[in-house]
């Protein structure tokens, strides 16, 4: 751009030409950019992220149930022992759902990180097309962004021992529950009549992920476009302006020395 203060007549018309159509060109190709690419990949991260949770939670209930079903707390036979099993049940409900929060809050972190990652993606592409038009412009480089975290609520609170009856039927008392392998047997049917509540929670907080954080990325995309459309203009009118005498050559050259001051020690800044 310094160059242009020093160009004459003709090499100015020529260049204001070229530098007109280059930011044509280059705004075309930003606003051309399809933002469902980037939205697709979002959804499927969160849907692959579902299904790693539900895989998890089969895995993990093993150990809720044991802490939750064992000689401490099971100790008698009878109508006692039934009474146990449903306030081992109630603890076993509370301590599944929270579980399963914390899974889901975690993956709205992870696709959270996920965004900021895709927003990268979609600047570097960016940087790709506009370089290949005019090497000279210089853009912004995107901060890392927040995003509001759904607020997702824990599971089976509306749940009761009761609808976990069939489960206990076959209880006849701690010894074969314990040394016979009922328990094992009850740990199966327990996550079998959980596992339909269980799948409906992690669908609709799958859907609660997307309608959230499609909105967000679109908005965060939508964001990034205009200001490296307004950059490029921004680029332009200097360039025209240094051409039409407005800025002098050495006043350019000073405020391109300061820019680059400033971009070095940005950069230093964030090498630490």
């Amino acid at each position: 751009m310094l160059t242009s203060a020093q160009l004459d007549e003709n090499e100015k018309q020529n260049r204001r030409k070229q530098l007109l159509q280059r930011q044509d060109r280059m705004e075309q190709e930003i606003r051309e950019i399809d933002m469902h690419v980037f939205q697709s990949r979002v959804d499927q991260k969160i849907e692959k992220q579902i299904f790693y949770i539900q895989q998890r939670f089969g895995i993990r209930f093993h150990d809720m149930f044991k802490e939750t079903f064992n000689p401490t707390t099971i100790t008698e036979s009878g109508k006692a022992g039934i009474e146990q099993l449903k306030k081992a049940m109630v603890h076993l409900l509370d301590y599944a759902g929270y579980e399963l929060l914390q899974e889901v809050r975690a993956t709205g972190l992870r696709v959270e990180k996920f965004m900021n990652d895709t927003l990268h993606e979609f600047e570097a592409g960016i940087y790709e097309k506009i370089h290949v038009i005019d090497p000279e412009v210089t853009l912004s480089e995107l901060e890392k962004q927040d995003f509001k975290t759904p607020d997702f609520q824990q599971p089976f609170t509306a749940l009761t021992p009761a609808d976990f009856r069939s489960a206990f039927a076959g209880y006849k008392g701690t010894k074969a529950f314990f040394a016979k392998k009922q328990k094992e047997q009850m740990k199966d049917n327990i996550f079998h009549l959980l596992t339909a509540p269980m799948e409906e929670y992690l669908h609709l907080s799958g859907e609660q992920m997307q309608a959230a954080y499609q909105e967000q990325l679109v908005q965060k995309l939508k964001n990034g476009r205009d200001l490296f459309i307004k950059e490029i203009a921004a680029y332009v009118d200097n360039s025209l302006a240094a051409m039409a005498g407005d800025i002098n050559a050495d006043t350019l050259l000073k405020k391109q020395q300061r820019l680059q001051e400033i971009l070095e020690g940005g950069d230093a800044g964030n090498e630490k």
